[in-house]
C-alpha cells in the first residue's frame, strides 16, 4: 500500500516538473458523508481538487479517529475542478461506529479532509416537541444510518436501504413512495421529504405549494441534497448545484458562476454551498445569508430557519443569521465538533466523544 502511494506521488512529480510548478498548487480534499451504508458494507465518499498537478487520493478509516487502514489509492487527475472519490468497504460490523476521512496527494503536498463518522445501524433517540408524534414513533425505529427533520415530521434512512418517515402528515410528508430503495441519503424540508438514490436520482414527495418535490427531469449524477422550507438542493458530482420550489426570495437562483462545491444546505429562504477551498457562499434572502466576511477553513454547514452553522476544520462551529432565541450564541468553550444541525430556533451540535450540545430555545426535555 505505501509502496503503491509513493511510486503514484513520484509519478506526480515528474509530471509536476515538466508542466511547471509556478502555476501549481496543492490539493484540496473533503470528506462527504458515506453512503449507500448497509449493515456490513459502506461507500465511504469526498471531493478532492488536483489544482494543476497530477493526484492521486485514499481513505483513511478505522474504528477511531486514529483510523489504521486505508483503502487503495486512486489517480484524479489534475485539472482544477473537484473530482468525486468514492471506495466500498466490506465485512464490517453490525451497529459499528467507524470514522473517516479523505487523503489527497501531489508533488505539493498532502492534503486530509475532516473526519466524517458513521455508523452501520444505530437507534434513535428524539427529544422536544410531540404535537404529531414525532417524538414517540421513534421508538420502534432502529438499525438506521442517517435522519433528518423537518418542520413536525421525520425521515431516516436505514441499513437496508428502505426509509421510513413519521410525524406530521397532513401534506403527505410521512407517504413515503412505495418500493422506494437502495437509498444513499435523505433529507426533510418544511413539509417534503427528499430521498438520493445510489443511481445519482432523487426521488421526493410531500407538500408541492411551490414545486418543490418537482424534480427536474434532467437531474443526474447527484451526489447530496438538501432542503430548505419549499425548497429543494442537490449537489452533482462535477461540483455544480441544482435547485428547484419557491423562489420568492431567490433561494433556487443558483450563482451562474458557482462551481467547485462540495456540500450544501437549505434555510427556509435562503441556500448555502461551502466550496473545496472552505469559503461559503449564499444566495437567498434573509439574515442566514450574511456569511461572516472572515469565515475560511469550513468543511461542513447547515441551515435553520433564519440562521446557518459552519463546522471548521478544527473542529470549532460559527453560526450566524437570525439570533431571536439565541441559536446563533455558539458556546465559547466549543471544540471537538464533529457534527452540526439547526432547527427553526436552535442548535445543536456533536463532538467526538458522541456527547450533544444544544443552543437556543431549549425543548422542554433535554437528551439524555
Amino acid at each position: 500500500m505505501n509502496q503503491d502511494i509513493t511510486a503514484r506521488c513520484a509519478l506526480a512529480v515528474s509530471l509536476g516538473a515538466w508542466t511547471g510548478l509556478a502555476a501549481l498548487a496543492q490539493p484540496f480534499a473533503t470528506t462527504q458523508a458515506p453512503g449507500p451504508i448497509a449493515e456490513i458494507n459502506a461507500t465511504l465518499n469526498g471531493m478532492a481538487t488536483p489544482n494543476g498537478t497530477p493526484t492521486v487520493a485514499w481513505f483513511e478509516w478505522g474504528t477511531n479517529a486514529s483510523y489504521g487502514l486505508t483503502t487503495a489509492p486512486v489517480e484524479i487527475g489534475d485539472g482544477p475542478a473537484v473530482v468525486r472519490v468514492s471506495a466500498v468497504l466490506t465485512n464490517l460490523n453490525v451497529g459499528a461506529v467507524y470514522h473517516c476521512r479523505l487523503v489527497s496527494s501531489n508533488v505539493l503536498g498532502l492534503a486530509y479532509g475532516a473526519d466524517q463518522p458513521f455508523i452501520t445501524g444505530g437507534k434513535l433517540t428524539a427529544w422536544g416537541a410531540n404535537t404529531y408524534g414525532q417524538i414517540a414513533a421513534t421508538k420502534w425505529l432502529d438499525r438506521l444510518v442517517a435522519v433528518s427533520s423537518g418542520l413536525d415530521h421525520g425521515v431516516a434512512l436505514r441499513s437496508d436501504g428502505a426509509v421510513v418517515a413519521w410525524g406530521n402528515n397532513s401534506h403527505q410528508q410521512t407517504n413515503v413512495p412505495p418500493g422506494l430503495s437502495a437509498v444513499a441519503a435523505v433529507a426533510a424540508g418544511g413539509n417534503h421529504g427528499l430521498a438520493l438514490q445510489g443511481t445519482g436520482t432523487v426521488v421526493a414527495w410531500g407538500y408541492n405549494s411551490a414545486g418543490q418535490t418537482n424534480v427536474p427531469q434532467s437531474l443526474s449524477n447527484v451526489v447530496a441534497i438538501a432542503a430548505g422550507r419549499e425548497h429543494s438542493l442537490a449537489l452533482k458530482a462535477d461540483g455544480t448545484v441544482v435547485a428547484w420550489g419557491q423562489s420568492s426570495s431567490g433561494q433556487t437562483d443558483v450563482p451562474s458562476d458557482l462551481t467547485n462545491v462540495v456540500g450544501i444546505a437549505g434555510c427556509a429562504a435562503a441556500s448555502l454551498a461551502v466550496k473545496a477551498d472552505g469559503t461559503v457562499v449564499s444566495w437567498g434572502g434573509g439574515p442566514a445569508t450574511n456569511v461572516p466576511a472572515d469565515l475560511d477553513n469550513v468543511v461542513a454547514i447547515a441551515g435553520g430557519a433564519g440562521h446557518a452553522l459552519a463546522r471548521k476544520a478544527d473542529g470549532t462551529v460559527v453560526a450566524w443569521g437570525s439570533n431571536t432565541s439565541g441559536q446563533t450564541n455558539t458556546p465559547t468553550d466549543l471544540g471537538g465538533v464533529m457534527g452540526i444541525a439547526g432547527g427553526a430556533t436552535s442548535s445543536l451540535a456533536i463532538r467526538a466523544d458522541g456527547t450533544v450540545v444544544e443552543w437556543g430555545t431549549l425543548p422542554s426535555v433535554q437528551p439524555g
